[in-house]
């Protein structure tokens, strides 16, 4: 405890000198005081329990003294003393006297935080009293003095405890009886709103982090509000950003991208009085869940490669004409796992303009793994439409969500007949249809079929015509939704010319009939050394066995086509040639066979010869006498030597077609 006992002469007008003297419990003596009119003695944080003794007398012990004794004692003075004064309430004031030696007692609740401010003063300053206070804590422990001829005044700011405070009001030299005002105000800081400890994961912002504010004194609008981070390579100044107004405020926060690893962050509310208030919470970046795209397994396995016809040109993997599932795996285990945290959203085909289309999801198609890391999203077949996806999670305690758009690394888009997962659908897509063509599904992959009518036809076709040119615009991705040129390359009279040459390889030019034109076509592209197969669908036609390459032996097919059906030879034609980068070539082919049908192929002369160059406005026209062509009958069988047709014989696949479809 701390104590202050006050011996005041009664009748202040003898020569008797009031003297005062405190012992302890093991008799020591802790002070002694004396004056003319009083004596007091304080003694802060005594250091034993039991019972202390106060010795009065005459200081000369010459005189009788009539005197007054009174005693404090923080904190238990409640309890030990009855004449407690008047309770101090912040904002009221009121007027009290002590008569000489004497001091009143006035207690007030105060929080932790709060500051106080405690004014006393002389109500007719006229005499010679000087007014004093002293304020001590709930512990005894005195937190401030003060005195003046007219006024004391004491302020505190933000005490550390909760509890009883006292102000002990006297006369400064305890010899003169004081009138005296007191007034309290109790500035009370600021309030924040406790925030709990949050988590996020890497590469992604915090949900808004709901907190309110609180002032009794000033216009929670009128606050200043500063946030601070603790490891700023991890969360800048920059990344938190606290919005609202009033009472409540929401604050998120954004991590540096790619960084892992912990932050307090602190937010400090400050009043006009300059009183402030902090609370401080912790945030951990996890690493980020990863995304997986992947075939169900089992369902939509890659089927075996086609025989005769070399590897399939892409994978379920690699496609993205379709999406069956979506593996979202995390870090740690999802405690709290529930369905509809979970949601898939169609950003559009320019995902930063079209507007967001939410997908659906039923329940059983979004589960969890047995170990609580790995969530699968199954679509159905056909389910997702063209557009850049994005896979959100809203979180659960303790946990922040995150978002996870398409981009170019993780390839989280579907588009019609981009089968090799470029991102958009171009020439390089049409050599898988056109390997897959005519395949019913299964075996073919379900991809191809894209209006899943069980087979490979000219309806999927249609849709790669549809989307040709289209190209998949990721989030802040600034590229052209639609490639004209390349669009323009597949319109309508080219895509039936495509389609035909599909149809029958040996229709090279598409026009529906197969001439030696179409083997002029081949001929001029080998004389070219055509560079722009992968900028157009000469790389595809003019390869009529389908072995990737086009070689003479693509004409010679079309010239054994034309054989076999007995059509009429043509000795000159006219074609363009682009003479300013290529030069022709000569071909000199020379075969022969046994019988096959009704005779046998004796090629000879096949050669381009340049008769006539003349230019034009236009273009180069070469006339050129270009094949010629006998057929005899056979003469005697040759088991060693192999025909043309023992060559496309050897290529099943391009055999069936020649012999299932008419030329």
């Amino acid at each position: 405890d701390t104590f202050r006992i006050a011996v005041g002469e009664v009748s202040p007008v003898g020569p008797a000198s009031p003297m005062v003297e405190v012992f302890g419990p093991d008799g020591t003596s802790l002070g002694t005081d004396s004056g003319a009119v009083n004596a007091a003695i304080q003694v802060l944080n005594v250091t034993s329990s039991g019972t202390y003794t106060a010795v009065v007398s005459d200081f000369n012990d010459d005189q009788p003294l009539d005197y007054q004794v009174r005693l404090l004692t923080v904190p238990s003075a409640a309890a030990l003393i009855d004449d407690r004064d008047e309770t101090l309430t912040s904002g009221e004031s009121f007027e009290s006297s002590v008569p000489v030696g004497s001091f009143n007692i006035h207690p007030f609740e105060l929080n932790a935080g709060d500051t106080f401010r405690i004014a006393v003063g002389e109500v007719s300053p006229v005499g010679p009293a000087s007014p004093m206070v002293e304020v001590f804590g709930p512990d005894g422990t005195s937190l401030g003095t003060d005195s003046g001829a007219v006024n004391a005044v004491i302020q505190v700011l933000n005490v550390t405890s909760s509890g009883t405070y006292t102000a002990v009001v006297s006369d400064f030299n305890d010899d003169q009886p004081l009138d005296y005002q007191v007034f309290l105000t109790v500035l009370k800081r600021p309030t924040v709103s406790l925030i709990s400890d949050i988590s996020l994961y890497q590469d992604n912002s915090s949900l808004p982090i709901e907190f309110t504010l609180g002032d009794d004194a000033t216009n929670v609008d009128d606050l200043t509000i500063r946030y601070f981070s603790s490891n700023l390579s991890l969360v800048p100044t920059s990344g938190i950003v606290v919005s609202g107004n009033g009472i409540q405020r929401s604050m998120s926060i954004t991590p540096v991208a790619n960084k892992i690893g912990t932050s307090t962050i602190t937010i400090t509310a400050t009043d006009e009085d300059e009183l402030e208030s902090t609370e401080s919470f912790v945030i951990t970046v996890l690493e980020k869940p990863t995304l997986q795209l992947m075939p169900d397994q089992g369902g939509v396995d890659d089927p075996a490669d086609l025989p005769g016809r070399g590897e399939q040109p892409t994978s379920w993997s690699r496609q993205r004409s379709e999406i069956r599932e979506i593996q979202v795996s995390f870090p740690d285990s999802l405690d709290s796992f529930r369905a509809d945290q979970f949601t898939l959203v169609n950003l559009g085909i320019d995902a930063d303009t079209e507007v967001d289309t939410v997908i659906e999801l039923r329940e059983d198609q979004i589960t969890l793994s047995e170990e609580g890391r790995l969530v699968s999203l199954r679509p159905d077949a056909r389910q997702l439409t063209d557009g850049a996806y994005s896979v959100r999670y809203s979180g659960r305690p303790g946990r922040g969500g995150f978002i996870a758009d398409a981009n170019e690394r993780n390839r989280l888009f579907v588009l019609r007949g981009d089968w090799n997962g470029s991102g958009g659908v171009n020439i390089q897509d049409f050599s898988t249809f056109a390997y897959w063509f005519g395949s019913e599904a299964p075996p073919a992959p379900e991809y191809i079929d894209t209006n899943g009518s069980g087979g490979i036809n000219i309806q999927d076709f249609a849709a790669l015509v549809a989307n040709f040119g289209q190209q998949i615009v990721f989030p802040g991705q600034i590229t052209p939704t639609t490639n004209t040129a390349l669009a323009e390359k597949l319109g309508q009279g080219e895509s039936l010319r495509l389609f035909a040459t599909l149809k029958n390889p040996v229709d090279v030019n598409g026009d529906g009939v197969t001439t030696t034109l179409d083997a002029l076509v081949i001929i001029n592209s080998l004389s070219k050394n055509n560079d722009d197969e992968l900028n157009d669908f000469s790389g595809f036609t003019h390869d009529v066995n389908r072995d990737t390459r086009v070689t003479p032996l693509d004409a010679l097919i079309v010239i054994n086509a034309l054989t076999l059906t007995k059509t009429p030879s043509i000795t000159s034609l006219l074609s363009t040639i682009d003479l300013e980068r290529s030069k022709l070539r000569t071909y000199d082919v020379d075969t022969k066979s046994d019988s096959a049908r009704d005779g046998s192929v004796e090629l000879t002369n096949m050669a381009t010869t340049e008769t006539r160059v003349g230019r034009t406005q236009e273009s180069i026209v070469i006339e050129a006498d270009i094949i010629e062509f006998t057929t005899k009958p056979s003469k005697e069988k040759e088991s060693e030597e192999r025909s043309l047709i023992d060559v496309l014989a050897t290529d099943k696949v391009f055999a069936k077609q020649l012999a299932d479809r008419p030329f």
